[in-house]
């Protein structure tokens, strides 16, 4: 298994990288040190079989990410998106994904997306 870690601000990208140095995986991630969007944009025909997206709240940037994510077909159609959300902010809307999973803890909202195209067989908790 490889993990791509994408993260635009430095300072947050050098602690992850910190942290894969002492977990002595370096072999197995990459990190970028980029805006997801742009990552996006860079890597087409990539697929991964689960992308957590965890942008700032407060901003547009989880519906906008979801697009591009749509668009760039980068999900595996048997993958997973993980979608974390302040509950002030939580206004999903995204017509390509289908609701597997939500639950919710103080002020945040996390939600497990699939493809439509993917028959969960169980009730979204």
């Amino acid at each position: 298994a490889h993990c791509d870690f994408v993260e635009r601000d430095p300072n947050t990208a050098s602690l992850l990288n910190a942290n894969i140095n002492d977990l002595s995986c370096e072999d197995r991630s990459t990190l970028h040190c980029a805006d997801a969007i742009s990552f996006l944009a860079t890597h087409q025909n990539q697929t991964w079989d689960l992308i957590f997206v965890d942008t700032p709240f407060s901003s547009s940037l989880a519906n906008t990410t979801l697009v591009e994510i749509h668009e760039q077909q980068c999900l595996d159609r048997e993958g997973f998106i993980y979608l974390e959300q302040a509950r002030a902010d939580s206004g999903y809307a995204d017509e390509n994904y289908s609701l597997f999973r939500e639950k919710k803890a103080g002020g945040v909202v996390f939600r497990l997306l699939c493809p439509h195209s993917r028959e969960s067989g169980q009730e979204a908790v």
